[in-house]
């Protein structure tokens, strides 16, 4: 029997593509996000911590998904620590762009999505720390 515990797994890859759109776009300053610094120095470090954030989730989401390969998964409390340190690691790093962002600049397309990853980074961890039953294949 495989268990996926679908509604993480789902969010992850929506963050992950939000961000990838996000990071991609070249909708920050009427450039790309690591070529507008030359204007704006904060726009380097808006840029590391959307990367920290990125990685981060990226990292919780191979890890959720080779887990969900396995039938036991990965369980116990260090697990579930690892996890909500990762989420609360992206969440506040990608809480902290956005702030540095909009403080700044004006909002932009790249900038609600980076919200909407946010959002759904917090989401996410709340669904860690509860105990939501996985689906059973």
């Amino acid at each position: 029997m495989v268990v996926i515990d679908r509604p993480l797994l789902i969010k992850l890859s929506c963050v992950l593509t939000f961000l990838i759109i996000a990071l991609c776009s070249p909708k920050w300053d009427d450039s790309f996000l690591f070529t507008a610094w030359r204007k704006d120095p904060e726009m380097l470090f808006v840029g590391v911590l959307l990367l920290i954030g990125f990685i981060c989730l990226l990292i919780l989401f191979v890890l959720e998904l080779t887990g969900s390969c396995f039938e036991e998964g990965f369980e116990g409390a260090v697990w579930h620590t690892f996890k909500v340190v990762l989420l609360s690691l992206a969440g506040m790093s990608l809480l902290s762009a956005l702030v540095i962002r909009q403080i700044t600049h004006t909002v932009l397309w790249s900038v609600f999505l980076t919200t909407c990853a946010c959002t759904l980074v917090v989401d996410m961890g709340l669904l860690s720390v509860g105990n939501c039953p996985p689906i059973k294949i």
